[in-house]
């Protein structure tokens, strides 16, 4: 069913806190669902602890058919599916991949609080994230790479450093080596 024609990647915005029970919702009713999730260290009565946050906050990722788009909206912690002029955006299979990616590496990744701007663009040819396109976040800054998701409205800031432990990448002539 996953991988069948029609199906496609939606965004859906969900309450506060909500994400990992819509999540569970409809991975138990089988809805292919992916919730990104990263690591955080957390400082709680002078006591660290690593805990788990969603990536974007309010949101969670289905792979669906146009005709389980009512499903998803009939949960009552579903506000809407992320949409464009009235209709539900697609998120093409590559900018998932990359979402994911970034979640199995386990890379120190967050979201980007910054708006879409110009910057220069970057393909990252090396290290587990090779193929990547993005942005450079500033050009002070040669080891973050900003890797926008523009159907959402949405973008990774990366730490670079994480993704290639074994050298630190360097950016030349608008490529990450």
């Amino acid at each position: 069913m996953f991988n069948e024609p029609g199906y496609y990647w939606y965004a859906v915005y969900v309450r506060y806190q909500h994400e990992r029970s819509v999540w569970d919702f409809f991975r138990t009713a089988g809805i292919e669902t992916f919730l990104p999730l990263r690591h955080k260290l957390i400082q709680r009565n002078n006591r660290f602890r690593m805990t788990e946050l969603p990536m974007f906050e309010g949101y969670l990722f289905v792979r669906i058919s146009y005709r389980e788009h009512r499903f998803i909206i009939s949960h009552p912690s579903v506000i809407r599916l992320v949409s464009t002029d009235g209709k539900p955006s697609r998120i093409p299979d590559h900018q998932i991949d990359i979402i994911k990616k970034v979640t199995d590496l386990q890379l120190q990744a967050e979201p980007a609080t910054c708006t879409f701007r110009k910057g220069d663009k970057v393909v990252i040819t090396r290290g587990p994230l090779a193929g990547c396109n993005g942005l450079v976040k500033d050009a002070t800054d040669k080891n973050r790479v900003i890797l926008l998701l523009g159907q959402i409205g949405c973008s990774l800031s990366i730490d670079l450093r994480s993704a290639c432990p074994t050298g630190t990448p360097v950016l030349c002539n608008s490529l990450i080596c």
